[in-house]
């Protein structure tokens, strides 16, 4: 090769590797942040939600037994309703998505979109109203895209996070921030709260409802589910570990009950604390412990003070009931104690709570027994016993009142009763909403 020949190729390589060196890469190229490919990722699973439902309002008087004589003289009063809302396939094989249990808590009829665009009927195969978490299967699908749900430890404060939706009916919206704090408490409505929920500064907005909040992995972490409407940038979620066991507890037939670990226990005080010869702020006092349950078999003794589960100190007995209410069936927890005012750890492991342990629970701290009304799917509950000289009793409750909620928790079923009662059962001074008549008011009972 001739010494222009050579100097000809030379000069073509050189400017061929400027030209790459300085011409800039394709779109597609550039584009594929952590926070693109999470939405590539999770993006197809990812639906619209609408519904239609009918809600009935029957004639009332405030009075069940009037009531039930009036109901053949007066027709409810009907009304359609529809609601928006956002869901995510966590089980492409046989069609299961979650979504929020307000999303869907009154649909007749339910209509899913997919990001192609597909729509098919869905039905309503369980709801969990204490999480706000409901579970859909998708009628004549199969194949269809899922996302993966996270492990329950698998968070990271100040991670990158993107939430997935259809806010104010624009499908498939992305927005990205951090996860800004977990375990958080978030009143949802009078006397209503959520507790161990996800925090972001990602933004969330009506619509976003029941849509996945993933990491940069593309994994969905939780479910979107409540704004905290005082301040602006502030969204929260369901953890994805609460998510698979409401999942796993309406595949089976109903919500899933509380967790506990059989303790009696209360507050300690400062007084307390100071006739205990320790130096705490907050910590939970342990009274005594059922036969044959967890705190039992873990040594659990009258006196004991449990100052932390898993690292994570306890403040007062509803917070240690929120720590709880996080953990996995039958994962052995750390409990850190102070016993005989020495430091030691014991390991307990806690179990689904049974409806009957459940319901003389109720009995034993509220003294109270109920029955259901009858008078509908979401009708409160009627008190059927009242313990003599119980907290129920000191409240001026007698049979034949009605029970809406306890502890902000609905009471639609003696099931929802006493699993509302176990949910609070460390509280002092539990509140439920009470009716005689056309009176309805909130009690505050004192254990």
């Amino acid at each position: 090769m001739s010494t222009s020949k050579r100097f000809g190729a030379a000069l073509g390589l050189v400017l061929t590797f400027l030209l790459c060196a300085v011409w800039p890469a394709p779109a597609q190229e550039r584009a594929q942040s952590p926070v693109v490919l999470a939405v590539k990722k999770a993006g197809p699973a990812v639906v619209n939600i609408s519904t239609k439902g009918v809600t009935r309002r029957a004639f009332s008087t405030g009075d069940p037994m009037l009531d039930r004589f009036f109901a053949d003289m007066f027709q409810p009063m009907v009304r359609e309703s529809t609601t928006l809302g956002s869901g995510v396939i966590v089980d492409g094989k046989r069609g299961l998505i979650v979504t929020n249990n307000h999303v869907v808590e009154n649909a007749e009829r339910i209509k899913v979109q997919l990001a192609d665009r597909r729509v098919f009927a869905a039905r309503l195969l369980g709801q969990d109203a204490a999480s706000d978490l409901a579970l859909l299967g998708v009628e004549g699908a199969a194949d269809l895209p899922q996302a993966e749900l996270a492990a329950a430890d698998d968070l990271l404060i100040g991670e990158t996070v993107v939430a997935i939706g259809n806010p104010f009916g624009l499908q498939h919206t992305v927005t990205a921030g951090v996860l800004s704090a977990v375990g958080r408490r978030v009143r949802v409505g009078p006397n209503q709260w959520m507790t161990g929920l996800l925090q972001t500064d990602a933004s969330i907005n009506p619509g976003n409802s029941g849509g996945p909040l993933v990491n940069a992995d593309g994994r969905v972490i939780g479910v979107n589910t409540a704004i905290f409407q005082q301040a602006q940038g502030i969204g929260f979620a369901v953890p994805a570990g609460r998510v698979r066991r409401v999942m796993a507890a309406l595949l089976r037939g109903g919500p899933p009950p509380p967790l506990w670990l059989g303790l009696e226990a209360q507050d300690l005080t400062p007084r307390l604390a100071q006739a205990f010869g320790v130096e705490l702020e907050g910590g939970l006092l342990v009274l005594g412990a059922r036969p044959g349950s967890p705190a039992q078999g873990a040594g659990l003794t009258r006196g004991a003070i449990i100052v932390a589960i898993d690292g994570q100190p306890v403040e007062s007995a509803a917070h240690f009931e929120e720590l709880l209410d996080q953990a996995e069936p039958g994962r052995p927890l750390a409990l850190e104690l102070i016993e005989n005012g020495r430091r030691t750890t014991r390991q307990a492991a806690p179990v689904a709570i049974g409806d009957q342990e459940a319901q003389d629970l109720a009995w034993r701290r509220l003294g109270l027994r109920v029955t259901a009304s009858g008078a509908g799917k979401n009708a409160p509950v009627i008190i059927r016993d009242v313990r003599p000289a119980s907290p129920a009793e000191a409240a001026g409750l007698r049979p034949g009142d009605l029970i809406h909620d306890v502890c902000g928790r609905p009471t639609a079923s003696v099931r929802q009763f006493a699993h509302a009662a176990a949910r609070c059962r460390f509280e002092a001074a539990p509140i439920l909403t009470a009716q005689r008549g056309r009176l309805r008011q909130a009690l505050q009972l004192s254990i």
